[in-house]
This record gives structure tokens, C-alpha cells and sequence, in this order.
């Protein structure tokens, strides 16, 4: 069980620079040609490159899950125990079902069986339908056994919450466009049933909701808030949330030691950090106005001279840009970040080494999840832990 633990999002990292960088959502950092972000955002990716991360990482860990079960009897645990973490483990494996399924449409569901390096593995993909219907069945298993939540040493074992959420996130994605009615596959001689659904069902987005209700009802978790600790900087509780180690926001998170990963792989380069992956201009356009009016909405009172006065609050807690506030958290920032190019001199030049075109190649950085008081290149670190992504409760 631990070895399945420990791998738990190892997932997270696929294509190197993450999904995000793989689409149109983000921008990778430099980084070579053959890394699957690049492959996917220039379309340069074939059956002879794709990275097999997803599909190795997740049935590395269904295998290890099903040897766990195997072994469970002889295992010296007393009657409830073996109950709860067989129960735990059937989770895991359900998680790692759905990433497959979030990848690839419908994949082969082996059940319990472990398969040695010997033996001929003829099984083939299982429909979209079939896939969906087992992570389900799993979910709901696991769920009649464990607690809504847990504390003290137990805080960050699955749940019975982190159950029903992970079912809610299964059917979200069944029910969207991609997967209904078979996906981009319609009417490909029977494909479209085993990368999507071949029907197109309206009711299957009243199940998703259904299945998010259904984890709200528990009356467990709540937004986080916190107005008092920087009265002048509203909606500081949406970044100081991703800071805290206990919360009762997240439903599920990756339990971790005193950490500053994020900031050595986002923050800006003179704080020791690596920079990317970079947000785009479309993200930041995407934040209304503080009064929730859209910028494009002549009544917003949008400034194209002043674009981050009078914005949504939590958009400052997502992106660094071209601005002086991070200077103002805590006591230990070196300097303002400059993300400007400097106009005063012919050529312009970028700034700082921050700066767009020097630093970033977009005029921005990731700041959500951060900690504003650790730099990377000093001995400052966090409590953090990470919220699974299919199981938290807001983002």
C-alpha cells in the first residue's frame, strides 16, 4: 500500500510540462522537441512518439493495487483494517482507471488479475460505457465502507467524500461533447463505442450534477476564506488556501513533507525559480471586472491603460505580471518583479532577467498555489500539500 501511495500523482507531471502545455491553456517551458508537450502543441506527435506515461504510470499502479488485494488475507492487519484499505485500494485503482479514460477513451479492464512478465496478455479495449460503469461500481464499493473524512495522523486517506467526488469528475467528462454521442470517432464502424459513448444522452449531464450534489450534501467541506489577515487585499483566502496544510476545502490531497516545489518550478528566474509553464494573455482577459462585469462590457469601467485595476481579486493570486505587488508580501522579497521592456533604450531590452522575452515568453507567471514567502534559492519552505485535481472542491 504504500508503494501505491507514493506514486499517487506521480501522474500529475505527464507530457513534462503537464496538460495544460500540451494544449492551448498554457505555455510549456523551453524544453527539447521530443517532450511530449512540445509533440502535442506543434503537432509533430505519431504512434511511434507519444509518450506512454499515462498509460505505463496507471497500470504500473492498477497492477500493484491488484497484488495488494491479492495478498490482503495473509497480511496482518485485524478485520476492520483489512476492510478499510481494500477499500482504499479499489479507490486507487478506480482513480487510475479514469486518468486512462480521460486519455484514451475506453481502455482494457483486467479487474483483479496480475499478470506475470510470462504470460500472453490478449485482452482488449473494453467500450467507453463499460469503463465508466466499473470506475462507478468502484467508487460507490469504496464508498460504503469509508468516513466522510478523516483527522489528526489520518488526514489525507481517501474518503468516503473523495469517493463520490472522483465519481462526480467520471461523469462530467462522460457527459461533455468529447465523449457523448462518440466523440470526434461518430459512426467510425464501432470505434465511436470504444473511445466514447455512441449516443448522445442530454441526462448524462444531470448525472454529474446529481454525483456533485451528492458530495456537497455530505456538509464536510466549505470554501475557504480568510478577510481579516490582509483586509486591504480582498480575496486573499484564494491563495493563502493553497498554502495551508489542513483545510476543509480539499477532499482529497497528496500528504507531503515541508516543500517549496511549486516555487522552484514556477516563480520568476531571480527568485530561483524555473519560470514555467507561462499563463497566456486569454487567461487574464478571461477575469471580470471587480464589479463581475466582463472587460469587454463598455460599462465595466475597463482601463486598457490600467488592465489589472479594479479585476476580479483572485486575479493578482493567479498570475505574476508586469507589476510591483509581489513586493508587498512579507518581509523577505528581494526586489519588485519586472516583467516590462524597457523603452528608454534603442533597441528596447527586456527589463530584468523576469522580463517578457527574457524570462517568460509571455509576460507572465504562474502564482496560484504559491507561497509568496518562499524563494526558491533560500532555505524558506511551506506546509503545503497538493489537491488532487479530479477531487477538489474548487480551483
Amino acid at each position: 500500500m504504500p508503494a501505491i501511495r507514493k506514486r499517487f500523482n506521480a501522474i500529475g507531471q505527464i507530457y513534462a510540462a503537464g496538460l495544460e502545455a500540451a494544449c492551448d491553456e498554457a505555455e510549456g517551458p523551453a524544453s527539447p522537441s521530443n517532450y511530449g508537450n512540445i509533440q502535442f502543441a506543434t503537432g509533430s506527435v505519431n504512434p511511434t512518439v507519444v509518450p506512454s506515461d499515462a498509460w505505463s504510470i496507471s497500470y504500473s499502479n492498477i497492477r500493484a493495487v491488484n497484488q495488494f488485494i491479492r495478498h490482503l488475507t495473509i497480511i496482518p492487519f485485524n478485520k476492520a483494517l483489512k476492510t478499510q484499505v481494500k477499500a482504499e485500494a479499489r479507490f486507487l485503482r478506480a482513480w487510475y482507471y479514469a486518468m486512462l479514460l480521460q486519455h484514451y477513451g475506453g481502455v482494457p479492464l483486467i479487474g483483479d488479475t496480475v499478470y506475470a512478465s510470462a504470460d500472453n496478455i490478449d485482452v482488449k479495449r473494453s467500450a467507453y460505457r463499460s469503463c465508466v460503469d466499473y470506475i462507478l461500481s468502484e467508487c460507490d464499493s469504496a464508498a460504503t465502507v469509508l468516513p466522510v473524512s478523516w483527522s489528526g495522523a489520518q488526514y489525507g486517506r481517501i474518503t468516503k467524500a473523495a469517493c463520490l467526488a472522483l465519481k462526480s469528475r467520471v461523469l462530467l467528462f462522460a457527459a461533455s461533447p468529447l465523449f457523448n454521442n462518440g466523440g470526434l470517432a461518430a459512426g467510425n464502424s464501432g470505434l465511436d463505442t470504444v473511445v466514447a459513448y455512441p449516443d448522445k444522452d442530454p441526462n448524462r449531464w444531470q448525472l454529474a450534477a446529481d454525483a456533485a450534489k451528492a458530495v456537497i450534501a455530505l456538509g464536510a467541506y466549505n470554501l475557504y476564506v480568510d478577510s481579516t489577515s490582509r483586509p486591504n487585499q480582498p480575496g486573499f483566502g484564494f491563495q493563502k488556501l493553497f498554502t495551508q496544510r489542513y483545510n476543509a476545502e480539499y477532499i482529497l490531497c497528496r500528504m507531503m513533507g515541508d516543500n517549496k516545489y511549486l516555487e522552484s518550478l514556477w516563480d520568476v528566474p531571480s527568485r530561483g525559480g524555473s519560470g514555467g509553464s507561462f499563463a497566456y494573455q486569454d487567461l487574464v482577459d478571461a477575469f471580470p471586472m471587480s464589479n463581475g462585469l466582463d472587460i469587454t462590457d463598455p460599462a465595466s469601467g475597463y482601463d486598457p491603460n490600467h488592465p489589472y485595476q479594479n479585476r476580479d481579486p483572485r486575479l493578482d493570486y493567479t498570475v505574476i505580471h508586469d507589476s510591483t505587488f509581489r513586493v508587498t508580501f512579507g518581509t523577505n522579497q528581494p526586489s519588485p518583479v519586472e516583467l516590462y521592456i524597457d523603452a528608454s533604450v534603442n533597441p528596447p531590452v527586456p527589463s530584468s532577467g523576469d522580463a517578457v522575452y527574457k524570462g517568460t515568453p509571455t509576460g507572465l507567471y504562474i502564482f496560484k498555489m504559491m507561497d509568496p514567502n518562499v524563494i526558491n534559492n533560500s532555505l524558506s519552505t511551506t506546509p503545503r500539500v497538493f489537491p488532487s485535481s479530479a477531487t477538489r472542491r474548487s480551483c
